[in-house]
Parts: structure tokens; sequence; C-alpha cells
């Protein structure tokens, strides 16, 4: 599991992103699964919500570790059977939202 401050989020103005109340408390929480997904989510004191899951079968086996950057640019994530693979993250929660 990784947490960052969603106040260090760099989002795109015409994001969905942008509306949602970014204040301090709201925390991007970034989870691995046995099955190999990755899932993120924003939590705040007053609500939780999944931003996005990554597919399943892009890992095969159990997400053993995650890192974010500062900024929550990038996620790189690793697995059981060794293989790593990264995501432009905030390109990709700038795509979903949109």
């Amino acid at each position: 599991m990784k947490m960052v401050d969603m106040q260090k989020l760099k989002v795109d103005e015409e994001s969905a992103l942008k509306d949602m109340p970014i204040s301090k408390g709201n925390f991007l929480v970034c989870l691995g699964t046995t099955e190999g997904k990755v899932l993120v989510y924003r939590i705040g004191s007053a609500s939780h919500n999944r931003l996005l899951a990554t597919k399943g079968g892009v890992s095969f086996g159990a997400i053993t570790d995650i890192d974010v950057t500062n900024n929550g640019a990038e996620l790189v994530a690793a697995n059981q059977t060794g293989e790593m693979f990264t995501y432009d993250l905030l390109k990709k929660l700038n795509d979903e939202q949109n």
C-alpha cells in the first residue's frame, strides 16, 4: 500500500478531478491485490471512492510492492514473480475522470 497527499497532485484543468475537493486530509491510496491488480482510491474525511483499477492479467502473481512518485505522477508496482510495471498514474486518473 502507498499513500500520497492529494494536495501534491497536478491535475489537468479539464479533468473532473479538478472539481473534487482536494483539501488537507485527502489521500490517494494505492493497493495491490493477490490477483495482480492495482486499485487506486481517494480517501478523505467526508468520502471514499475508487478512482481506478488495473485490468486482471496485467501482472502474473500477487502485487508485492507499490511506490508512487511524490507528486503522484507515476506508479511502479512489482509482483511475486519479479515483474515490474509502471503507470503514468496522473495521466490515467485525468483520462478516467473525463
